[in-house]
C-alpha cells in the first residue's frame, strides 16, 4: 500500500456551545469531547467533508460512534473519496447490528460487527479499512458478541485430508490430519491437498478430465463445529473465503459458496449461495448461482477470472434472508428472500474440464458467523 499522508491528522474540535439537541440534522450529533454520533436510522448514511448536500451527513470528527439501527443484517456508512479523507477515522459500532464501511463508489472496504471498532485511512487515491486488535478495543466492546463465529486459518493445525486419516492408526497419518476440513472429490487424495510455502494449502486434482479437488468441513460426528452448528438461511449467515487460482485455468471449473452438497453443477441443489467460474462459460467470468426453493438465477458478474489471480469471496445473508455476494469487495448479486429456515454448508472445488491436465486453486482461509440461537 502506498505511504499514507496526514496519518496523525485529527477532526475539529468542538466547543462546549455545541450540543447533541445542536446536531445539523437527526441523523448525527456532535459531542462535547469532539466525538461524532451517527444514528443511522436503518438507512445509509453518507458522509461529506465540508458543507453537506440533501441526504449527506457532514463528517465532523475522526472519531465516530455509531449506531446503524438497523432491521436488516447490516447498514451502508459512505465515506467521502479518498482525497478528501485526513484520517485516520475510528469508527465505534454500538449497536446490535454490522456496519458496512463504503467508499464513495459503494464499494465495501470493512465490515464491522456489532460492538467492534474499525479504523477507515486513506493514501489520497484509495480508503482502507482495518478491523482494531482486541486488545486495541474500549473495555465495553470486549465481550461475547450476539454472534458465534469461526475462523479457519489454512494449514494453521494440520493439512486437510480424506476423512479417513483423521481416525487412521498411524500417528504419522492421524496427527497432520486438519481437525476441521477434509478433502473429497472425484479421484482426490490426500497427497493432493500440500501446504503451499507462501501460506495456505493448495488442492490439486489428480490429472484426468471430470477429476476433482473439494474441501468440506469434517463429515464425522463431533469432529467439529463447522459441521455440528447450523449455518441457516434465518440465521443471518456470513460467509467469507480468500482464494487463488492456479497458473493454468484452462480447462477449469472453481467454485466457491454455501450449498447443500459438494457438486459444482449448477442447479444441483434446491438451495444454494455460491459463486462459479468455467473457462467456456459467459466468457470464463465469476458467474453467482442462487437456487431458492429449486428455482435457480444465474447472474454473469462480469468479473473475468485471471490467473494466480486472488479473490475474496463473501456472502452476507440478512435478516430478511436476502443474500449479497461480493468479489473483492464489490458487491455482484443481491438474491430475492432465500427459503426459509435452511441450512447451508461451505464447499470450495475445483475440478479438470475438458482435459486431463491437473488443476489446481490455493485456500488461504474462512471465515463463517451466525446470530447465537
Amino acid at each position: 500500500m502506498a505511504a499514507i499522508p496526514n496519518i496523525g491528522g485529527r477532526g475539529e474540535r468542538v466547543t462546549n456551545s455545541v450540543c447533541m439537541h445542536d446536531a445539523p440534522n437527526s441523523s448525527e450529533a456532535i459531542l462535547e469531547e469532539g466525538v461524532q454520533f451517527i444514528a443511522m436510522a436503518d438507512a445509509t448514511v453518507t458522509l461529506a467533508r465540508g458543507a453537506a448536500a440533501s441526504g449527506q451527513t457532514q463528517l465532523r470528527s475522526n472519531i465516530l460512534i455509531v449506531n446503524p439501527q438497523s432491521s436488516g443484517n447490516s447498514e451502508a456508512l459512505l465515506f467521502p473519496s479518498a482525497a478528501n479523507i485526513r484520517g485516520p477515522y475510528t469508527v465505534v459500532n454500538i449497536g446490535t447490528k454490522a456496519i458496512a464501511v463504503q467508499n464513495s463508489a459503494g464499494v465495501l472496504k470493512l465490515y464491522i460487527p456489532a460492538g467492534e471498532v474499525g479504523i477507515v485511512v486513506s493514501n489520497g487515491s484509495a480508503i482502507y479499512g482495518y478491523l482494531a486488535p482486541q486488545a486495541d478495543r474500549p473495555s465495553y466492546t470486549n465481550r461475547i458478541g450476539e454472534r458465534f463465529a469461526l475462523r479457519w486459518i489454512a494449514g494453521q493445525r494440520g493439512k486437510p485430508s480424506l476423512n479417513a486419516d483423521i481416525q487412521n492408526a498411524a500417528e504419522g497419518t492421524r496427527m497432520i490430519a486438519d481437525p476441521d476440513f477434509e478433502v473429497i472429490g472425484t479421484n482426490m487424495t490426500s497427497a493432493l491437498c500440500t501446504f503451499n510455502a507462501e501460506g495456505g494449502i493448495t488442492l490439486t486434482t489428480a490429472g484426468a478430465d471430470g477429476d476433482e479437488a473439494i474441501l468440506q468441513p469434517h463429515q464425522d460426528a463431533n469432529q467439529t463445529a463447522w459441521k455440528q452448528v447450523t449455518w441457516g438461511t434465518d440465521q443471518e449467515t456470513v460467509w467469507e473465503c480468500l482464494l487463488k487460482t492456479g497458473a493454468n485455468i484452462t480447462n477449469a471449473i472453481i467454485w466457491a459458496g454455501l450449498k447443500l452438497t459438494s457438486a459444482e453443477a449448477k442447479g444441483t441443489d434446491n438451495d444454494a449461495v455460491y459463486v462459479r467460474y468455467e473457462d467456456d462459460v459467459s466468457g470464463g467470468v465469476w458467474e453467482v448461482e442462487d437456487s431458492i426453493g429449486g428455482v435457480d438465477v444465474v447472474t454473469n458478474t462480469g468479473l473475468a477470472v485471471a490467473v494466480s489471480t486472488k479473490y475474496r469471496i463473501k456472502i452476507v445473508i440478512g435478516a430478511d434472508r436476502i443474500a449479497r455476494v461480493y468479489i473483492n469487495g464489490a458487491l455482484v448479486r443481491t438474491t430475492a428472500a432465500l427459503t426459509n429456515a435452511t441450512d447451508l454448508i461451505p464447499y470450495i472445488g475445483v475440478a479438470a474440464d475438458g482435459a486431463a491436465a491437473a488443476k489446481a486453486i490455493t485456500i488461504y482461509g474462512q471465515d463463517i458467523s451466525r446470530t447465537a440461537g
